[in-house]
């Protein structure tokens, strides 16, 4: 669970405070679709965002508090499936 102070979201405050945010905050659907190429779109934005590191630890954390299981989307561009969202392959 995120709070006010943990560091993803100490980080994201700090790229607001820039006029900027982190390419999942303008488009988030794209961070959870089931095509191929948004998803690998999804990923390249992860790689040239600033607090990719902080998302890092955000989506470690995560999983290990929810599991593997309830992990689905592209979190510091890393695509998890999660087994909460069994659908067909990906197209």
């Amino acid at each position: 669970m995120r709070t006010r102070t943990d560091p993803l979201t100490v980080a994201t405050r700090k790229l607001t405070d820039q006029h900027q945010s982190p390419p999942c905050r303008t488009d988030p659907d794209a961070w959870f679709s089931e095509h191929r190429a948004t998803i690998a779109e999804a990923i390249e934005a992860c790689h040239r965002c600033p607090v990719i590191e902080q998302c890092r630890q955000a989506a470690a954390d995560h999983v290990a508090t929810h599991g593997p299981a309830h992990t689905y989307g592209v979190w510091a561009g890393v695509h998890h499936r999660g087994h909460a969202h069994t659908r067909k392959a990906v197209s």
